[in-house]
């Protein structure tokens, strides 16, 4: 074995083939069953394989072990001729994984690039040591990878084909989380395996390659001169393989948010000694759905990755998690995640918990357990996160680690952590979706898809589309996380509307505002009036007495002062104005308890309206519209929606109603069905506006025809009598001495044709 220091340092000398198997007895004392000369070369190959790709946990090598198994176990028929298994007792059980590997050798990814990227260059037979590839690698497998290396490329096709088709024949032995004991080996584990053993073919073909352009020559050469090239993958369907029909989706958006309300109501009731776990399930609960990110980037950060502060590239800062993805990023290449503000205060909490302190390195982030004086922390391991997310019974009976949302009735079985990759992938979807919806135009050249590519880091292609229509995926992940945590925390889930204290402050605000500029302005009025008069009376200021001119200059001056303090008031005014459009364009969780009659009643009180009497149909909405109320509902003129009745709405806005929408009552009365909206082109804010605008029509026209009031004579009338029977815009007094009244909305008169003739005859 190579000495620990050695290793920890990595220094090249001692990295190589020859340092770290001198002679045939460190072989031997190794438990490798093989001649020096093919063991250094199986060590350096090996060393190659575990220095290859992006997975934070090397699970890949697992594979390749399994696939080198399978094809060692089995024998091959060929032209009637039979070749025995070269290894047929070979052990099918109990290969190490990757991420166990990592635990007990107390090293990292980072110790393996660092290892490598000193090492690899300088000499044929450089290597990682021995303890870490056997760790990856059992002295038993060595054998078979010689083996594997002697057959070439042709041969080590033909046999692996031969394992296929025997894998598609293997069952498992024990009850799995997606199928019971006896079923057969799904097609996806064996593609898995079949891409670990080719990963072992490319490394050899490569490896060939730079042995050849090797000056000195220390290694076994002539052991690789028939992989020359990576023959054709094995196609395991034409071999048999099947898939196992397991659902391999993730849960519900709304059942993740159901389940983190659950966690979180369970940690509020928890007593101070049962927080821990509880503290953490809700944290996994929100990241998993919310990132999507994969497993080993979920539960290998650390400390000093959750950034409370972050600065972003627009100069903004918010809490975000640097996570490194691995796969398709490059290996050292992180990943910001913007964070909702609770779920950082709940990470803070974690961070506390664990005695930790924020920005502290070299600490894990997900500790196996609570850290204990005396004794360095250590991440999760794959399989712990694994159970931790997904859940485990035991075999004694009902114990086991219980899962972070079951998915059945069965508490200890749950969904797996990359299902709730899918989950994350529709929730950004659908925060897309509105999105654009409640910014239109702002990011409408970005398929909704990109956004939730670069939550989940996807890395973006590189054609000119991506890089002419400026895909920031920075800017797509902080557009959609707001509205991603808005739906999963529940916000999104229940019924929402306006904060109504928020609208009467605010339109108190600005009807306060409003007269007070309305004061102004007469007072303005009056005092540019009175300064025009005396500036008259004094004319050319010849002869005008000098108290005259005083007075005028005096009064000149208070109507300048006085239109200074309109003029701010009316500035006030905007702003007020402002404000009150953003509260009503702010939607906020309404109570449980609060029905949709309370709330509209509260609505109206809010904004100043009268409170709005039951109409003939009991509570019923209007059933159509006015033109007024339509340009009310999409904020636009009523002459621009009479251009949308006559040309159409423009090209960029979606349809806002369908064929034969309109009803026409009167040459001047205009009505848009309710039936005939296109709700999909509204939104929020949109549809809550509109069931306002059919509450206040359906009560307006209940009230459009007020009982008739009997006048004998106009000197008898009363007050509001005689207002009505003079109004032109309430009323008029018939001729047979009834009054009836009418809300002129942009509506003629009844009985227009009556009027008209008594009118005539009248003069």
């Amino acid at each position: 074995m190579i000495n620990t220091s050695a290793s920890t340092s990595y220094d090249p000398a001692a990295l190589r083939a020859g340092v770290q198997l001198p002679d045939q007895d460190a072989v031997l004392s190794a438990g490798i069953e093989l001649d020096l000369a093919p063991a250094r070369l199986v060590l350096v190959a090996l060393s190659w394989l575990v220095a290859d790709g992006r997975a934070q946990t090397r699970s890949g090598l697992n594979s390749t072990i399994m696939g080198i198994v399978d094809v060692c176990r089995q024998e091959s028929v060929h032209f009637g001729v039979v070749t025995p298994a070269p290894y047929p007792t070979l052990r099918r059980t109990r290969w190490p994984l990757g991420g166990v590997v990592l635990n007990r050798l107390r090293i990292s990814v980072e110790d393996i690039d660092q290892a490598w990227d000193k090492t690899r260059h300088t000499a044929d037979d450089a290597c990682l040591p021995l303890e870490w590839v056997l760790g990856f690698f059992p002295a038993d497998i060595w054998a078979p990878v010689a083996t594997f290396i002697a057959w070439g490329p042709d041969t080590a096709r033909m046999r692996m084909e031969d394992a296929v088709v025997g894998m598609t024949k293997q069952v498992t032995v024990v009850d799995r989380r997606s199928k019971p004991a006896g079923s057969p080996l799904s097609r996806s584990t064996i593609e898995h395996r079949i891409s670990g053993v080719w990963r072992l073919m490319r490394i050899l073909v490569d490896l060939r390659a730079y042995l050849r352009a090797c000056p000195n020559l220390s290694l076994p050469a002539p052991l690789l001169d028939s992989w020359g090239y990576v023959p054709k993958r094995v196609n395991a369907a034409a071999c048999g393989a099947q898939d196992n029909g397991v659902d391999t989706g993730g849960p519900s958006v709304e059942r993740c948010s159901e389940r983190l309300k659950e966690l979180v109501h369970d940690l509020e009731s928890a007593p101070p000694d049962r927080r821990y776990m509880r503290l953490r399930r809700v944290i996994h609960q929100a990241l998993l759905p919310l990132c999507g990110s994969r497993a080993d980037a979920t539960r290998t950060p650390h400390v000093d990755d959750f950034l409370p502060h972050h600065v972003w590239r627009d100069g903004t800062t918010g809490p975000a998690l640097r996570i490194y993805p691995g796969k398709t990023w490059p290996v050292k290449k992180p990943h910001y995640l913007p964070l909702p503000d609770l779920l950082a205060d709940w990470i803070s909490q974690w961070i506390a918990l664990n005695g930790f302190q924020l920005g502290q390195r070299d600490v894990p982030l997900f500790p196996t357990t609570k850290p204990a004086p005396g004794k360095p922390p250590q991440s999760l391991s794959s399989p712990a996160f694994y159970q931790a997310i997904a859940g485990r019974r035991r075999a004694s009976g009902n114990r086991g680690s219980l899962a972070l949302m079951p998915r059945g009735d069965d508490r200890y079985v749950g969904w797996n952590p990359h299902a709730y990759r899918h989950t994350a992938y529709q929730l950004a979807v659908r925060a897309a979706i509105q999105f654009k919806q409640d910014h239109p135009q702002e990011l409408d050249h970005i398929h909704n898809d990109e956004f939730a590519g670069a939550l989940l880091g996807h890395a973006p292609s590189k054609d000119v589309s991506t890089t002419y229509r400026d895909v920031n995926p920075e800017r797509l992940m902080r557009a959609v996380v707001p509205i991603m945590w808005d739906i999963l925390w529940g916000d999104g889930s229940r019924r929402k509307g306006l904060d109504l204290e928020r609208v009467r402050t605010a339109r108190e605000s600005r009807d306060l505002l409003r007269l007070q500029v309305q004061a102004l302005e007469a007072e303005v009025r009056s005092l540019q009036a009175e300064a025009n008069r005396l500036a008259a009376r004094v004319g050319n200021g010849t002869s005008a007495p000098p108290a005259l001119l005083v007075s005028a200059l005096l009064a000149s001056q208070q109507a300048a002062a006085k239109r200074d303090q309109r003029d701010q008031a009316a500035a006030r005014l905007s702003d007020a104005e402002a404000a009150l459009k953003e509260a009503l364009e702010t939607q906020v969780p309404l109570a449980d308890d609060l029905t949709e009659a309370e709330y509209d009643a509260l609505l109206a009180d809010a904004l100043g309206q009268p409170q709005l009497k039951p109409t003939p149909d009991d509570g019923a909405l209007a059933a159509t519209i006015t033109i007024d109320d339509v340009a009310e509902l999409w904020d636009r003129s009523p002459q621009a929606i009479r251009s949308w009745i006559r040309n159409g709405p423009p090209g960029h806005l979606p349809t806002p109603w369908f064929e034969d929408a309109w009803v026409i009552r009167t040459k001047k009365d205009r009505r848009l069905r309710i039936s005939a909206i296109n709700e999909a082109a509204l939104t929020q804010v949109q549809i809550e506006r509109l069931r306002l605008i059919r509450l206040r029509r359906a009560h307006g026209d209940a009230e459009t025809f007020h009982p008739a009031v009997e006048i004998t004579s106009k000197h008898d009338a009363t007050t509001e009598e005689t207002r009505m029977s003079d109004s032109q815009t309430t009323g008029r007094q018939m001729a047979d001495g009834l009054v009836d009244a009418w809300q002129t909305s942009g509506t003629s008169p009844p009985n227009e044709g009556r009027f008209k003739d008594d009118e005539e005859g009248t003069s």
